[in-house]
């Protein structure tokens, strides 16, 4: 066997060398730079950068394939993935009915997929236009993703941002980095969203503003999350509070929905709306801003800012241009809190309160009606089972007229007020206030007033008027005028016996007080009395007839909003019904001018005098 030298060997394995590296040189080197450059797909199944809407799939089937049609000037092929770099002039693209516009792309034909760049526009016959900077599209799964100045248009709705991701099945767009909407009416902005072309409905999260864009569509919206409906124009409320401002007011609600185009709101979850002159509450409420006209259900309330009022009930509705509003179910109250945070209560089946903007037709308006007059609440109605609470005055009545303007009060049907240690009762009662407080109480028809005295008895006047002043909350002197008759007992000065009772029938009768205790008393034409001693006196006797102590129903704090009771009447004729009934009225006999003795005589005259 031929022995091969070392130095043959080392021929031959320069010789193959050198064949491989020509060989080398024929075969084209892919430019390594060049792929590193080259773009990657962005779209991968479902890493959306955004909430998606439940009902968005995304659907990997095979599309129409994607068409180079013209207007590219250089085209340069890479051999891996049979990528296409396109460059050229409005360079368009077609796919099914879609077309693609853009300076420059990479096409990549197996995929069926194309990121355009440069002033990139997809257009859909009869559907939406898309443009961007940027655009991946992949016409199989239909996704499309269009970054830098980003807009998508489908008649007059227009939305841009930053980042839009376009699903061509589902006709969904997502968008991201900050995004506007308009529609020809309306302006919303937010961080993100979604709108869906077919529904018309869009979703909107983080920092979202909304407003009109018309001449005298003045209102804004500042909320978290809502949707809002392209067709109908409704937004609806979602999660945290939202604010609506309009020039009639502002609304506040977290669940619910406001029309942009008739300003009309249907709320939940205690939504409030607040005016210069109200604030109106309630656990659902309906409201029309323009009319401003709103109902509340469930712990409705309504503040009166210029008067410091608050009302309350289970429903509640508002008339504002009228200036009326209507307040009932369950236990229907008002609250006036004065300057010394004292608070009237007034608490009955319905209270409705008329503002001065309400007024007869015929009625003509001054000019010198301030418009702080024309806002400010003119007259409170209490119907039904009324009861008023104040730390110097309590009441009941059937029904009560509050008038704000002239701080008078009506009372009517069986009304009775304590004041004090005072009951006052009569068919109709009359109270004017002064900086908030009673002052003059006006009596009429079968008027009483009884007032209780340290040891227990019960002075008593009555007449067919009577005339009530106050002093610092407290009784300070009373007028009665016809048919008077008064019953009232002296003390000793120790105020723990007493001395003798007085019974007087006469025209009319001045009674003063110091400290809420009667200190002396006046007695005016035809004085027919008797000075009687407490030996003498007799049960039945110290009582007027119709007297009736009803300390027992006198509202406090704690039976405010109890249910209504039926109410004690004492009938005319009969002396006392709280206390045990006098003796026979043959046995008993009633002082008279005639029956009195020298003695007694001699003594009502020390201690009466007439003055004329």
């Amino acid at each position: 066997m031929k022995k091969i030298s070392i130095a043959s060997i080392l021929t031959l394995l320069l010789f193959t060398f050198l064949l491989q590296e020509v060989f080398a040189q024929k075969r084209p080197i892919p430019d390594l730079k060049k792929r590193q450059k080259l773009p990657e797909n962005i779209i991968e199944k479902d890493t959306f950068r955004y909430q998606k809407l439940p009902y968005d799939t995304i659907k990997y089937t095979k599309g129409d394939l994607i068409e180079l049609l013209s207007g590219a000037t250089q085209a340069e092929g890479f051999g891996y993935d049979s990528l296409v770099k396109v460059v050229g002039r409005n360079i368009t693209f077609k796919q099914g009915d879609r077309f693609i516009f853009c300076d420059s792309a990479y096409f990549y034909p197996k995929r069926n997929f194309v990121k355009a760049m440069g002033n990139v526009q997809i257009a859909e016959e009869g559907a939406s236009t898309i443009s961007a900077r940027t655009m991946d599209f992949d016409a199989n799964s239909g996704t499309l993703m269009a970054r830098g100045d980003a807009n998508f248009s489908q008649g007059q709705t227009n939305l841009r941002a930053s980042a839009i991701d376009y699903n061509v099945n589902s006709k969904i767009a997502y968008y991201f980095g900050g995004g506007t909407l308009t529609d020809g009416q309306n302006q919303l902005t937010s961080e993100a969203g979604s709108y869906d072309t077919g529904t018309k409905n869009l979703f909107a999260r983080k920092n979202v503003r909304s407003k009109g864009i018309n001449e005298g569509e003045t209102y804004e919206i500042e909320t978290d999350t809502l949707t809002y409906n392209d067709f109908s124009k409704v937004v609806k409320f979602l999660g945290r509070e939202a604010k609506v401002t309009t020039k009639e007011g502002t609304i506040y609600a977290s669940d619910g929905e406001f029309n942009t185009k008739t300003k009309k709101s249907k709320l939940k979850g205690r939504p409030r709306v607040e005016t210069d002159e109200y604030i109106l509450k309630g656990d659902f409420l309906d409201y029309d801003q323009i009319q401003q006209r709103g109902e509340a259900r469930g712990n409705a309330e309504i503040f009166s800012k210029k008067d410091n009022i608050f009302i309350n009930a289970n429903e509640g509705k508002l008339n504002g241009k009228q200036g009326i509003t209507q307040f009932y179910g369950g236990r229907a109250y008002m609250r006036m809190i004065d300057e010394k945070n004292d608070t009237l209560w007034v608490v009955a089946d319905t209270l409705i309160s008329i503002g001065t903007k309400f007024r007869d037709k015929n009625e003509k308006i001054t000019p010198q009606d301030s418009l702080e007059e024309e806002k400010r609440p003119k007259k409170l109605f209490a119907y039904h089972h009324v009861k008023i609470y104040k730390s110097d005055l309590q009441g009941l009545c059937d029904s009560l007229v509050y008038d704000m303007k002239d701080s008078l009060i009506n009372f009517f049907r069986q009304p009775v007020l304590w004041n004090v240690g005072n009951q006052i009762s009569a068919d109709s009662i009359r109270i004017l206030n002064k900086n908030k407080k009673p002052y003059h109480i006006i009596m009429r028809e079968n008027s009483f007033i009884i007032s209780q005295d340290s040891i227990g008895n019960y002075n008593q006047m009555k007449g067919k008027y009577i005339d009530a002043f106050l002093k610092e909350g407290k009784m300070d002197k009373v007028f009665v005028e016809g048919n008077s008759e008064s019953i009232y007992f002296m003390l000793k000065d120790d105020n723990k016996t007493m001395s003798a009772m007085h019974k007087v029938i006469c025209g009319s009768v001045k009674a003063e007080f110091e400290e809420n205790e009667l200190s002396e008393v006046t007695f005016y034409h035809q004085i027919d009395g008797d000075v009687i001693p407490p030996h003498e006196l007799e049960e039945g006797a110290k009582r007027l007839p119709g007297f009736l102590w009803r300390d027992a129903e006198r509202p406090n704090r704690k039976t405010l909003f109890d249910a209504p009771k039926p109410r004690l009447v004492a009938p005319t004729n009969s002396p006392n019904l709280s206390q045990p009934q006098a003796q026979n009225s043959k046995e008993s006999k009633s002082p008279s001018k005639t029956s009195i003795s020298q003695e007694k005589k001699e003594r009502r005259n020390m201690l009466l005098r007439e003055e004329k």
